[in-house]
């Protein structure tokens, strides 16, 4: 046998299909491969956040404190105490009345009151104390007929008052006795001249003088003339007893025939040869026309006040309008 070797078939090509595929499968892997290293630098060129580990955080809570502001207080004066005030502070007394003192006997005013410089009707008038004033004696005359006050209106500081018009509630004996200051001196008329008289003429009539049982009338005057109705009427007057005795009667004012009477003095005595001198008022609340004048009752207070009893006539008539 001869040594023939078989003969070997050609080899065939590649199918076009499988080169096809062959590349597009390339193609795939290097478009993958590129965006995997796109991917990759792109991460890493963007620097990511380093996590530390989480610690928390403290918070801290501030709560305010509210400071008061203290209030503004408005002034005040000055606080209570209990020190008395002073003597400035007090309430002023009257000028010129009597003193009183505190407890103890008193000197009882029943009626108006002249308050004299000295135990007598001839002494000047300094003064005077209406009807129920309370004072204190703090003396008296030898005769037990006037009583020494403490007076402020008297530059001795002392008036006397009669005991015709006043009471001593205690025991007048024990009063010490003090002495009388001296009388003013009289009134003395002036020398003669030998300058001879003017010849005789008429002279003008003089005031009409008004007596009453020995009491004399003058120096009435009316002070408001013209008044609304109710409105006071000041009046002033001055009688004097002329004889030696005392001389009661009912009442002393200023007096309407026709309308209500002033009460300046009631049921009173005038003693002797002693001076009123005084200063009162009348209320007439019905207007009209009315003549006052200073009169004189001797009857009863209420029988006088009334008109049941004649007033007697001290002084003129003056007109007075009320409207």
């Amino acid at each position: 046998m001869t040594g023939n070797t078989p003969t070997q078939p050609a080899p065939r090509g590649v199918p076009w299909g499988t080169l096809i595929g062959i590349v597009v499968l390339g193609l795939v892997g290097f478009a993958m491969l590129a965006y995997a290293i796109f991917a990759f630098t792109g991460d890493t060129a963007t620097p990511t956040a380093t996590h530390a580990a989480a610690v928390p955080t403290r918070i801290v809570v501030f709560i305010p404190t509210t400071t008061p502001i203290p209030p503004t207080l408005p002034p005040t004066s000055a606080p209570p105490t209990d020190t008395p005030p002073s003597v400035s502070e007090a309430a002023p007394t009257e000028a010129g009345r009597g003193v009183g003192g505190a407890g103890g006997p008193a000197l009882n005013i029943l009626q108006p009151a002249n308050v004299r410089s000295g135990p007598g009707f001839n002494y000047p008038v300094i003064g005077g104390l209406p009807a129920g004033e309370t004072t204190a004696a703090i003396g008296r005359d030898s005769s037990a007929q006037w009583y020494v006050i403490s007076y402020s209106g008297a530059a001795s500081g002392r008036g006397w008052v009669s005991n015709l018009v006043s009471s001593y509630t205690g025991d007048t004996n024990s009063l010490p006795v003090i002495a009388a200051p001296p009388p003013p001196p009289p009134t003395n008329p002036p020398p003669p001249t030998d300058t001879p008289p003017p010849a005789a003429t008429n002279p003008p009539p003089g005031p009409t003088v008004y007596n009453s049982r020995g009491i004399v009338g003058n120096a009435f005057a009316v002070e408001n003339s013209v008044v609304a109705a109710g409105q006071d009427i000041w009046f002033s007057f001055k009688v004097t007893n002329t004889t030696d005795g005392a001389i009661s009667y009912g009442v002393l004012a200023a007096h309407v025939d026709n309308g209500p009477n002033a009460q300046s003095w009631t049921e009173a005595v005038l003693g002797a040869h002693q001076e009123l001198p005084w200063r009162d008022h009348i209320n007439i609340s019905t207007p009209g026309a009315y003549q006052l004048y200073l009169g004189i009752c001797y009857g009863g207070k209420n029988a006088c006040l009334s008109n049941q009893v004649a007033w007697e006539r001290l002084s003129n008539s003056v007109t007075v309008t009320v409207r």
